[in-house]
């Protein structure tokens, strides 16, 4: 997996070198930030994200304002290039369940992270009227961390954590549109699939049965597979010709396969073409 990665690290920098070397290409690049609410499953099983194991669960903070997407595009006069990567809110949950043998409460608190990296292939049809779709299709890298902090009853140890990470390689299929509404405005819209699958490598902790005993560490690994889908929507103004602001609402739906949440709000998108 490591060499993977090193090798979609190698693509980006020789893209970023043919900018410089390629004066016939149009670049572009895009910030998007955006204030998104956090929609969380009650149904989930996904990792540890799985409420109906607790007798107790509550979610931790459900917006977040902050940077959303960063992408960089690479054009000539039939196709485009494009890097993107999407980051999400972490997700946050405490739960609570009681030891059957015991009966004492165990209190978990989780957390789960997840980022998507993209490299895509685009060609825009349009006509004169300024109506267009540009479809892609590319590959996903989607980086998903998990973690679990068990906080045990007095007398015990006191607590441990469990750690667990996602490397998942996939496809992406996505398209962009757009609608001249006016000479420097225009009417946006993204949509965006991705579905990935890799190994899920866990570290789980274990105490014994005594208040001295230690932390045992053990090591699975399993094969897994996510997806996904999102949308924009938004209006983009052309202040000049190097410079576009585009505002409007995105989705982003995780809740595939019993996924734990979607995300959705307003976004403010900074285009810098030159």
């Amino acid at each position: 997996m490591q060499s993977r990665s090193s090798y979609f690290a190698a693509t980006v920098v020789l893209l970023v070198v043919g900018v410089a070397s390629a004066g016939d290409l149009q670049t572009t690049f895009e910030v998007t930030a955006a204030y998104t609410t956090i929609s969380y499953s009650d149904s989930s099983d996904w990792g540890w994200w799985n409420p109906g194991k607790y007798d107790d669960w509550q979610t931790g903070e459900d917006k977040e304002l902050g940077l959303a997407e960063a992408r960089l595009v690479l054009s000539d006069p039939t196709y485009s290039v494009f890097l993107n990567f999407e980051r999400y809110p972490t997700l946050e949950a405490a739960g609570s369940s009681t030891d059957g043998e015991t009966g004492d409460e165990i209190f978990h608190e989780l957390t789960t992270e997840f980022e998507a990296y993209d490299l895509a292939l685009a060609q825009w049809f349009g006509d004169e009227a300024g109506l267009g779709v540009m479809p892609s299709v590319g590959v996903t890298y989607m980086r998903i961390n998990e973690t679990r902090e068990v906080h045990i009853p007095i007398g015990s140890v006191g607590g441990y954590s469990d750690q667990a990470a996602s490397r998942l390689w996939g496809v992406l299929l996505g398209a962009d549109w757009g609608a001249r509404l006016a000479p420097r405005l225009s009417l946006s819209g993204r949509v965006v699939l991705r579905w990935g699958w890799g190994d899920r490598k866990a570290t789980i902790s274990t105490v014994g049965p005594g208040p001295w005993e230690p932390v045992v560490e053990a090591q699975l690994s399993d094969s897994v597979s996510r997806a996904m889908w999102g949308a924009d929507l938004g209006v983009r103004w052309g202040a000049t010709r190097h410079f576009q602001l585009e505002g409007g609402w995105r989705y982003r739906d995780w809740q595939y396969d019993d996924g734990p949440a979607s995300f959705n709000g307003p976004y403010l998108r900074f285009v810098v073409v030159w």
